[in-house]
């Protein structure tokens, strides 16, 4: 078979893997939520989304950074450089262990502080609040350990085992609702042991898959102060804030981003004119063609 027709059929094949994935997890997770509120109650419920908040706030980083590995790892599997790859991946693993510090530093001085300072919550269920939020920053961390492998997965197209490690992942959070119905414990505290319990089995699901698959997932973390500072460059925190501003080659912003405020002005209103005159000559459609750019143009000067 050609190069050609392999690489669309692991595109075509990738694609529907990731429907499946999308459209089971969606589903999955819209009962889930009923489900979950019918067993905790209004009160549990609440709780656990407030306290557990503050924890997800820090998957921006996750995110991003599973971005910027990606990209780096995909890159040097371009190049073929299987030391480059392994010095990639390891790096970035060393990365998510120092985020993972910061964040339960964070987690609990701040958090703490705002957990019995800041948040509105029963006194009756403060402690239930204080074990979950300890279960919830164990369960972000162990996420963020598992962001390498994740990336390194995406950058070998494995999208079958994403889509499945996804979906194992969505039917046992459904699982653990159920199961908390006929808990003998705190059904809040109990949820969110059993989360931080999927979350240890998800985590050593993608170690076990990525050493077996990918040679550069083997041996021990490094640290290599240049693809550290890559990697920081690529996170693309700036799309959170609706900027669409990427650095070229990692350093300098574009020529479009360097222009001037009248030069910006100008390139503006010149666009803008050019669309209020391709609207006007589709709104005038049925006079003649002089008629209607004379008409349009008398009109934009009037503008």
């Amino acid at each position: 078979m050609p190069v050609s027709d392999t690489n669309y059929s692991r595109i075509a094949k990738n694609t529907v893997f990731l429907f499946f994935r999308m459209i089971l997890t969606m589903g999955i997770g819209l009962y889930t939520s009923r489900v979950l509120l019918n067993a905790l109650g209004v009160e549990d419920y609440g709780i656990y989304n407030i306290v557990g908040g503050f924890v997800a706030m820090f998957a921006i980083v996750s995110g991003a950074l599973t971005s910027a590995i990606s990209r780096f790892i995909t890159f040097e599997l371009g190049r073929g450089d299987s030391e480059a790859i392994h010095k990639t991946f390891q790096c970035s693993v060393t990365v998510m262990v120092g985020i993972s510090a910061i964040v339960i530093i964070i987690g609990e001085t701040i958090g703490l502080w705002l957990l019995y300072n800041k948040l509105v919550i029963p006194e009756a269920r403060l402690d239930a609040a204080f074990w979950v939020f300890q279960f919830a920053i164990a369960t972000f961390v162990l996420n963020l350990l598992s962001t390498p492998y994740n990336a390194c997965i995406i950058s070998h197209e494995k999208m079958q085992a994403f889509a499945y490690i996804s979906i194992f992942e969505a039917v046992s959070k459904l699982l653990i609702c159920f199961a908390i119905i006929h808990s003998p414990f705190d059904r809040l505290v109990f949820y969110a042991v059993l989360l931080c319990l999927v979350g240890i089995i998800i985590r050593v699901i993608y170690v076990i898959y990525s050493k077996k698959n990918f040679t550069e997932c083997r041996g021990h973390m490094i640290f290599d102060k240049k693809i550290v500072k890559s990697i920081f460059h690529r996170m693309e925190f700036h799309r959170l804030f609706g900027v669409d501003i990427k650095r070229s080659g990692g350093h300098n912003p574009p020529q479009s981003v360097r222009r001037t405020g009248s030069q910006r002005r100008k390139c503006h209103r010149s666009k803008s004119q050019r669309h209020s005159l391709r609207i006007c000559q589709l709104f005038h459609h049925g006079r003649q063609s002089a008629d209607n750019q004379e008409l349009c143009q008398r009109q934009l000067s009037r503008a």
